[in-house]
């Protein structure tokens, strides 16, 4: 999924991407840590369907696995969630792509293929 979603801003070298994608798994991670039981446990379930063949082809129209699924069958499919007519749909859209962007853009090794310097620094009061 995260091939998908984070299309044109990995690493073009297949190995720095596996660390990239490595590195945006375990901040995701960190960000459900940090939300509330009832939703992390709501992403669970999701996590658990979407892992299943039947569930992947249900919600996404995507049966391969998602280590076999090319990333424009990925793009396609989050699109597809995107552009649902179904709120379900939509909703999974929305939260798949808000840990996909909280995991990438929250580590500050991302930040410079967008140009962005960082937080400003910000005198301290004495």
């Amino acid at each position: 999924m995260l091939r998908g979603t984070l299309a044109g801003a990995l690493p073009a070298d297949p190995k720095e991407q596996v660390t990239a994608l490595d590195r945006t798994i375990q901040d995701i991670d960190a960000t459900i840590a940090l939300l509330p039981e009832a939703t992390q446990s709501e992403l669970g379930e999701a996590f658990d369907l979407l892992a299943l063949a039947p569930g992947r082809w249900l919600l996404l129209g995507l049966w391969p696995s998602w280590e076999s699924a090319s990333e424009a069958d990925l793009t396609a499919a989050m699109e597809g969630l995107k552009s649902s007519r179904f709120a379900l749909k939509r909703n999974l859209y929305f939260a798949l792509h808000g840990l996909s962007m909280a995991g990438w853009y929250g580590n500050p090794a991302s930040w410079a293929a967008i140009g962005y310097p960082g937080p400003p620094d910000v005198p301290r009061p004495a």
